[in-house]
């Protein structure tokens, strides 16, 4: 199963260095998330982080970066790729395909899911659980709904569990058939990111 890691939302001290050691332990895509970056800032995120690992890096906004910076892919929010007819929609999509880019999209039922008409690599759904970086944001995904849509799913991309997943839950995720899963406050609210990473992947190691 796919273990993907999602920025913190807000700068952190060492960031960077973080984020350097989660690739050094075998991470394989990592969600550069900073809605509230202006494009400047979000180049200069970027800029702090080693070439080699740029083709594993996704983007969640400022997309003409990607090309600049080799990127791996982007991502997109579900109620915009439900637009899929909307031009700007269309373009973005077919740019993509054309560079041989992920595309990936976020969405938080799975109603939502299923009325999708765009082709996604793989998808985010949640929260699965209560959401470990935000307060009052309850699951909204039931592991028992989500283990019957994925059994008879239409959609061929993959689906990642996402929301307040952790070293206590994480084999449940599995057992449920998510393709992966998307780690975000379980990392960035731990004392040691890295170790809590290594925790977490060890045990699915354990479990194939």
């Amino acid at each position: 199963m796919k273990l993907i890691v999602i920025s913190s939302p807000e700068a952190l001290a060492c960031e960077a260095s973080q984020v350097h050691g989660l690739f050094e332990r075998g991470l394989e895509v990592f969600h550069l998330r900073k809605n509230q970056y202006s494009r400047e800032q979000l180049e200069e995120s970027l800029r702090q982080l080693r070439p080699e690992y740029y083709p594993r890096i996704v983007i969640h906004g400022h997309y003409q970066l990607v090309e600049r910076y080799n990127l791996k892919g982007i991502h997109l929010k579900g109620q915009f790729l439900e637009q899929a007819e909307s031009g700007e929609i269309r373009q973005l999509l077919r740019l993509a395909k054309k560079r041989r880019l992920s595309v990936s999209g976020s969405f938080h039922s799975i109603e939502a899911l299923e009325r999708l008409q765009a082709e996604l690599d793989y998808a985010f759904l949640g929260p699965v659980f209560n959401s470990i970086s935000k307060t009052d944001y309850p699951a909204k995904i039931s592991l028992k709904e989500a283990c019957a849509y994925l059994l008879h799913k239409k959609q061929r991309g993959k689906v990642i569990a996402l929301g307040g997943i952790d070293e206590s839950n994480i084999l449940q995720v599995q057992a449920a058939g998510f393709d992966g899963a998307a780690l975000l406050g379980s990392i960035w609210l731990s004392e040691k990111p890295i170790v809590k990473y290594e925790t977490i992947k060890t045990l699915l190691s354990r479990e194939v």
